[in-house]
Formats: structure tokens, sequence, C-alpha cells
């Protein structure tokens, strides 16, 4: 594995910054993706914490440093995710916290941002314009500016969630993660390539927001003019260049979803692991039977584990996408290994 800023003993240590509130997610087994996929699913599901989104590990290790340092201030640019976390931390920090968001931003989210004490500002534009104006923000008033991926404490502490799958029983053979800015893709695919080098990490971004994926396959920073998905959290146009090559130095397979509407994910999740099944469809390509869903974080209550994205299941081989029912997967069921699996 080659060289990359991250370092797998400071992610083992940022453990001991982040709120246990954030640690330790549920992994679920979703039995309903199974007939479709050919293979064991399983969800883990990070929306379970108290900011529905896996960005507070990060951010519960950029405002302990912060305060270990006598910084008395943050600012960052947020869809709405990185926002509610930097808030949460910051609060129980006892830092000033200015969060820069798109007033067509969910307003959830907003209200959730301001509900922690946050400072809010809005601009007339998308997160690209949110965050030239934090990074102005923070220049005029020589605060420091979090930029969820370019940090490397962001990625460290989304980083901690590759940790719990690696020493999560059983074995996998492929992970899903989320593709937006790239800190939970770096931070998941370093520490899975690192520990767990047979499995394969493979990153989904929407087709309405492809910057990174197209910056990845043609090594160069590509940016878009705009972007056209529901998943907020994941729809930038311009990624930096330090975050994609940061990304790009260990070996993933980044993957358009397609857009459907009211494709199912079984668990608000960030990210969603594979291990095989004995029966592999005719019908279905090598890729599909081993690849399962990841989706962005959202505000779906943590109780349920089936909702919907347009981070859609990857499943070249199926001839329709999962059921949209949320009964389908009623009660999630802990990981274990199952009579009759192999990994491969």
């Amino acid at each position: 594995m080659q060289e990359t800023r991250l370092d797998t003993a400071r992610i083992r240590a940022a453990r001991q910054m982040i709120d246990p509130l954030f640690l330790d997610t549920p992994l679920y087994l979703c039995e309903a993706l199974e007939p479709d996929l050919g293979c064991a699913v399983s969800i883990k599901l990070e929306t379970a914490n108290p900011v529905r989104s896996f960005k507070a590990r990060g951010t519960e290790v950029v405002t302990g440093l912060l305060a270990a340092n006598g910084s008395r201030a943050a600012v960052c640019a947020s869809a709405g995710n990185l926002g509610q976390a930097l808030a949460w931390s910051g609060r129980d920090r006892g830092l000033d916290i200015t969060v820069v968001a798109s007033r067509f931003a969910p307003a959830a989210k907003l209200e959730r941002i301001r509900a922690l004490g946050a400072g809010l500002e809005l601009v007339d534009g998308d997160f690209d314009m949110a965050r030239e104006r934090a990074a102005d923000i923070a220049r005029h008033e020589g605060v420091r500016l979090v930029e969820d991926s370019l940090d490397i404490e962001t990625c460290e502490g989304a980083a901690t969630i590759g940790l719990e799958l690696v020493d999560a029983a059983p074995s996998f053979d492929a992970v899903l993660v989320a593709l937006g800015g790239g800190a939970l893709a770096t931070g998941v695919g370093h520490v899975v390539k690192a520990l767990a080098p047979g499995v394969e990490v493979i990153c989904v971004q929407p087709l309405g927001a492809p910057a990174m994926t197209r910056s990845w396959r043609q090594r160069r920073v590509v940016t878009t003019d705009s972007t056209d998905t529901i998943a907020d959290g994941v729809a930038g146009r311009v990624p930096s260049r330090r975050s994609w090559t940061t990304s790009c130095w260990w070996p993933t397979t980044p993957c358009w979803s397609r857009r459907r509407r009211s494709s199912p994910v079984c668990g608000c999740s960030s990210t969603a692991r594979a291990s095989s099944s004995n029966r592999r469809p005719r019908s279905a390509s090598r890729r599909s039977w081993r690849t399962v869903t990841a989706s962005p974080a959202c505000t779906w209550p943590p109780s349920c584990a089936a909702a919907t994205s347009t981070s859609t299941p990857i499943t070249a081989g199926s001839a329709r996408p999962p059921s949209a029912n949320p009964e389908a997967c009623p009660s999630p069921t802990p990981a274990v290994p199952s009579a009759g699996r192999r990994t491969w």
C-alpha cells in the first residue's frame, strides 16, 4: 500500500477523542437485499447518533485539538451535516462556531444547526459558493476553517468507521462508501486497504453530482457547472485537489449510481459491506454479485432499516430494484455468520 497523509496509529488514537455516542454504530444484516444481490449485505447505521451522520467523528477530533491548543472559534461551509456535527462538537468544548450554508439547504438541518448554538450565515447559491464565503470569513477573522476531506482530522475521524468494520465479524468481500468530498472514502479506504487488503473498496456517487468520480477517472480535478440530486450531502461541483489526490492513493473503484426514484437503501448508512453467497444468479455479472448499497447520511429515523435515496443499489445484473416497501426490512438483524456462506 502506498503512503498517504493518513496514519493508522493516529486513527486508533482518534477513537479516544471521539464521544462514545458516535462510536461502534450498529452493523445490521439486511436479509431483504439478499435475493436480488445474491450475497449477504450488512449495513452500518451511521445515523444512529445525535447529529444523524458520520461527520461528528471528524469534528470531535478537530475541536478537541482546537480546544487543547487554546483556539476559541472555527468556521465551516456545510450542506447541513458537517455544520450540525461541528456545532455539536464545538458547543461541548466552548468554541464559537460559524456555519455557512446555502439558503436552499434542507430547512430541518439549518434549524438544527441554530438549535445547537452555532452562528448560521446563508448564501444565495450552492455548497461551493458557501465554501468560498467560509474561506473569506476565516481569512478576515483569523479563525480555523474546517474543510471536510481537506483536514486530515476529518478523514482520520471518519476512518474509525473502517476500524469497526475490519474488527467486526464475519469477514467481508467489498465495502461500498458514499463519495462526496472524499473524507469518508479516504478514511475508510485507508484503513480497509491497510488492515484487510483483499477487500474491495467501491465509492458510490450520484450521476447528478459526478465531479469526484470524473476527477478520479481522468487523474485531474474536474469540475461541473451544476448538480442534480436530492442527496445534498454529496452534491459538490468542485473537488479540492488535495482531497482528490489523497483519495486516489489507494486502489478503489468509483461508481456512479443510477438515478431511480424511490430506489431503496436498507438503512440510512454511509457504508455497507458484502460477503458472497453460495448461490450466484446466472444472469448477474460478477460486479452485481459482489456489490451492495451505500447511502449518504440523512434524517431518516435511525430505528427504521429501510429508506430511499438517489444513491441507489449498483445491481447491474438485477432485473429490478429491491422492494421500496419499508416493511421489507422491518427488524434489522445483527450481522452474524450464517451457515452455508463462504467468503472469496
